[in-house]
């Protein structure tokens, strides 16, 4: 798998995984960018790669950063753990 594959993969699950995370269908998704609903679905699919200013107008519709559609899982901070309760 070239890089530019696994860019794709990671842009279709963060892109996906946003969506979810904001209640959306890609239908909603679609309309709020602006965009076909089988074009997010081909993108979620990692079956189209999007042009800059695609990936724009879904961050916008998502109320993300671009790059947060872009970054693979070892670019992410360390994950926070969770706060210790008192007794």
């Amino acid at each position: 798998m070239g890089v530019g594959d696994a860019l794709s993969v990671c842009f279709a699950a963060n892109l996906r995984n946003a969506r979810i995370a904001a209640g959306m269908s890609q239908e909603n998704l679609a309309d709020a960018s602006g965009l076909q609903r089988t074009y997010v679905s081909a993108l979620e699919r990692g079956r189209k790669d999007p042009r800059v200013s695609m990936i724009v107008r879904l961050a916008d519709a998502l109320d993300v950063r671009p790059g947060e559609l872009l970054e693979r899982p070892d670019d992410s901070a360390a994950p926070v753990p969770p706060p210790v309760e008192s007794s």
